[in-house]
């Protein structure tokens, strides 16, 4: 009698929690969802929607969007429903599964880690394929080590079906599976994770299948990485090796960050070889992203499909020091309330942010004083979609962050063609490059500049210079 009360305790428990978590996701994610003008690659989910959905790459985002905009029309709205909605549901989903590992309190934690998460709420309003990558990429390390942790082949299939549903999202959720691979490899040859109750039949099969699809997939693959490096010229982002692991760790969060590598440490010592999985699905992702930060234009969000690993490894760590401080009442949560409050500042800027600033203000002041002969380069990609038809657009020479343009040549080409040129950049903490900043400051006139009202580190604007060219070019020093 006493174990059907618990159960039904329990039960309840998990429902309240799910209805709960479920709300807090969708009030935070929907908040804005319609008010926020398009920002950044949302303008290429918009604009190629319709051809990039019959596409072998990322396909499944662009056809939630077609069939999103099919149902309720073209608008901010429905371009960000389906990010919206994976990125609510990614919430109880992970509340859901990952108890089965580490227990219900861990998951709760975690799962209140992705609603305060600045990372998540970005993308859950942003209409690209990341929070599918995000809520698959976390079903997909689920399955998998539920399959090898209890020898279910059931489990497997079940994690192949996820994998091949992330890596439709993104390409490059294709380490889920290579990460998981590494830890069969591990299981393989260990005697010691064997005798722990890992299943070397799983981890032969799991290898198997992984080297299958790899040798069928290799040479796709390889076409797509050699024209990534062509496309860009040999140009990255500007962030080597070094210069991204800052971003992760600023994206992750510091205090999710350094809670995960300690909830790491602790895992390991309880647990070794739940700690390498952790581990492994964490660690080459990450290897994988700072490799290509060399050669590619590699962002810091191709390893968002991991993401949900290291929130899990920061609540274990809160879990614990409640633990240690049982005997406190209350008390003992005050690890798990300071890492949530150290969170908000960012999440609180990212609707005082976007409420802010938008680029359609910039778009009417142009529109003001534009002239019929004046022409217009807009590096932000936001700017060409509200600004489609109005002016004389002509096209981005390159990042303006990317040194390898010749940018006094470039810029000097388009003053040739008109009188007055307009530029329209966008401002972030890193500068631009010094020949184009130099090149602006002999040639141009800031003439508006406005920036997003925010309570953290982070800076985001937009400036609109004017050039003349009846005024001679300075030489640049």
């Amino acid at each position: 009698m006493w174990n059907t009360l618990e159960d039904v305790r329990i039960k309840n428990f998990d429902w309240i929690v799910l209805l709960a978590l479920t709300f807090f996701a969708l009030v935070t994610r929907s908040y804005g969802l319609s008010e926020w003008p398009l920002v950044h690659d949302e303008y290429s989910t918009v604009h190629a929607a319709n051809e990039r959905y019959t596409s072998l790459i990322n396909p499944a985002y662009y056809t939630l969007v077609v069939g999103s905009f099919n149902l309720f029309g073209v608008s901010e709205w429905s371009a960000r429903l389906p990010a919206m909605l994976l990125g609510v549901l990614s919430v109880p989903i992970f509340y859901l599964t990952w108890r089965n590992v580490l227990g219900r309190n861990v998951a709760l934690l975690g799962a209140l880690f992705i609603i305060f998460s600045s990372w998540h709420l970005w993308y859950s309003q942003f209409s690209r394929f990341y929070t599918g990558a995000f809520l698959f990429g976390s079903l997909s390390y689920y399955f998998y080590y539920q399959a090898i942790r209890s020898d279910s082949l059931r489990y497997l299939v079940w994690a192949i079906l996820a994998n091949i549903a992330a890596i439709s999202f993104h390409l490059t959720s294709v380490m889920v599976p290579a990460s998981c691979a590494l830890f069969s490899l591990l299981i393989m040859f260990s005697r010691k994770g064997i005798k722990a109750g890992y299943s070397r039949r799983i981890a032969a099969t799991h290898i198997a299948i992984c080297s299958l699809a790899g040798l069928i997939s290799l040479s796709f693959l390889w076409q797509i990485a050699v024209s990534r490096m062509e496309r860009a010229g040999g140009a990255t982002w500007g962030d080597g090796a070094g210069e991204m692991i800052l971003q992760i760790t600023r994206h992750i969060q510091l205090p999710i960050a350094v809670s995960a590598f300690f909830g790491m440490f602790f895992l390991l010592r309880k647990d070794m070889f739940k700690g390498l999985f952790f581990m492994m699905g964490i660690g080459i992702p990450i290897i994988f992203v700072l490799v290509c930060a060399n050669f590619l234009n590699s962002r810091s969000v191709y390893m968002f499909y991991s993401f949900p690993l290291l929130l899990i490894l920061a609540a274990y760590l809160c879990e614990q020091a409640r633990q240690a401080l049982s005997n406190y009442g209350v008390a003992s949560y005050a690890f798990a309330i300071m890492l949530i409050i150290l969170l908000l500042p960012e999440t609180i800027s990212h609707y005082t942010g976007r409420k802010s600033l938008d680029v359609r203000e910039a778009v009417e002041f142009v529109e003001k004083t534009y002239r019929p002969n004046d022409i217009v380069l807009a590096f932000p990609w936001e700017f060409t979609h509200y600004a489609e038809g109005k002016f004389y657009m002509v096209p981005r020479p390159g990042s303006p962050r990317v040194s390898k343009v010749a940018w006094k040549e470039e810029l000097q080409l388009y003053t040739e063609k008109a009188e007055r040129m307009w530029i329209i950049l966008e401002t972030f903490r890193a500068p631009y490059t010094k020949e184009l900043e130099s090149w602006l400051m002999h040639n141009a006139l800031l003439v508006w500049r406005k920036y997003e009202q925010r309570i953290d580190y982070a800076v985001r604007g937009y400036e609109i210079y004017l050039v003349n060219s009846s005024k001679k070019i300075s030489s640049i020093p």
